[in-house]
């Protein structure tokens, strides 16, 4: 599996296969350790273009890691180690990428593992936990919902952020596993607070990539709706505009499935993912969310209110719901419902909170009409 042999005593640049689909190159003489930059490049577009087998073309791609003696590594044992962290790195990073080792990236790689060591075993323990945050309509003041959002409470590291461990669940393919605990805890959730007299309206859940992809994902619903008793049309799933993007033809089988449960279906961050119009229109959805990125500036920058104010025209023509998230202040409040946007959620109304609190603040307060859901109808009300 070694590509050359030394000659008059020389050591010369060696490819070597290390074991599955992984490779090792040996360098002797760059100059600079740039020179590896270059070298890696050279070899990611020449194996970047078709090759002709018989009357297919195949196309493949590739990650490189590098690491420099001496700077990582005085031994062939820890420069291997270190271009391996370099190559989780350029993996993260996109497909035809090349990383050069920092120490850094050893850290990051070192708590990324245990992040997937102590993942494994988080749904065993039952270190997860649904919180949710409210959605209310900006003409009445009433809540029309929630979305359910995952924290992992580890018992020595405490709440794990989802921007950590989502990608590592994803990456791994747990996040099947965690994905369907979400789904059936909330709709287990939902139906408490329904047998408790409350009117609980819609419950939103975020669906990855992946589990939109599975193909047990219809089977795995219908029976979860039919283990809980969960109504269907109280039940959302929110897909990422990028997600949907990823293949246009096959979302749109995969959503006129959903709906032939009878769930509703959100597209989340929405204004993020350059949808094409041609296929927005066919896919059967019901609400448009507009992505917190165009929400946060709003009240400074007027190219991100003619880009709300265009999503709104837009939803309106295309009879979608139009929910505003990560509104945090008065003002971005007031320029979304003079836009005419129909709902909102964000910090300005309440943070994710547990359930037991969502129960308190929110479900009780409508039931009895108390202070709390009053200061819901002050906020749109501007008072």
């Amino acid at each position: 599996d070694v590509l050359s042999h030394g000659a008059n005593d020389l050591i010369l640049p060696t490819l070597s296969r290390h074991g599955g689909d992984e490779f090792l190159i040996l360098l002797p003489y760059i100059a600079e350790p740039e020179d590896a930059g270059l070298v890696a490049a050279r070899i990611i577009q020449l194996l970047s273009r078709p090759i002709q087998v018989a009357t297919h073309e195949l196309y493949t791609s590739l990650s490189i890691g590098i690491s420099v003696f001496p700077e990582d590594g005085m031994d062939d044992q820890l420069l291997i180690q270190n271009a391996d962290t370099a190559l989780y790195c350029a993996k993260a990073a996109g497909k035809n990428q090349f990383a050069f080792f920092e120490q850094q990236m050893s850290n990051s790689a070192f708590r990324r593992i245990d992040v997937e060591n102590n993942l494994r075993h988080a749904l065993d323990n039952d270190e997860f936990k649904l919180f949710y945050q409210p959605q209310i309509n900006l003409t009445t003041g009433k809540l029309i919902g929630m979305e359910t959002l995952i924290r992992w409470i580890h018992p020595s590291w405490g709440i794990v952020s989802p921007v950590e461990f989502i990608p590592v669940a994803e990456s791994t393919g747990m996040i099947v596993a965690i994905g369907e605990w979400v789904i059936r805890e909330a709709c287990r959730q939902w139906k408490e607070w329904e047998s408790q007299g409350f009117e609980p309206a819609k419950i939103s859940i975020n669906l990855s990539a992946i589990q939109f992809k599975d193909e047990g994902l219809n089977a795995l619903i219908e029976n979860i709706i039919q283990e809980t008793g969960m109504p269907v049309d109280s039940l959302v799933f929110e897909i990422t505009e990028s997600a949907l993007m990823l293949d246009a033809e096959s979302t749109l089988t995969q959503l006129h499935m959903l709906k032939k449960i009878g769930v509703r279906l959100s597209v989340d961050d929405f204004g993020t993912g350059y949808s094409s119009l041609k296929y927005l229109k066919s896919f059967p959805l019901d609400f448009l969310k507009i992505d917190r990125t165009f929400v946060q500036d709003l009240e400074t920058s007027q190219s991100d209110q003619e880009i709300v104010g265009t999503i709104i025209h837009m939803a309106r023509n295309l009879k979608l719901s139009l929910i505003a998230e990560g509104v945090e202040t008065p003002g971005q409040l007031k320029i979304l419902q003079q836009g005419g946007c129909d709902a909102m959620q964000g910090f300005l109304l309440s943070r994710p909170v547990e359930a037991h609190k969502y129960e308190q603040n929110f479900l009780c307060a409508e039931k009895e009409n108390n202070q709390d859901l009053l200061y819901c109808k002050e906020i749109i009300n501007g008072s």
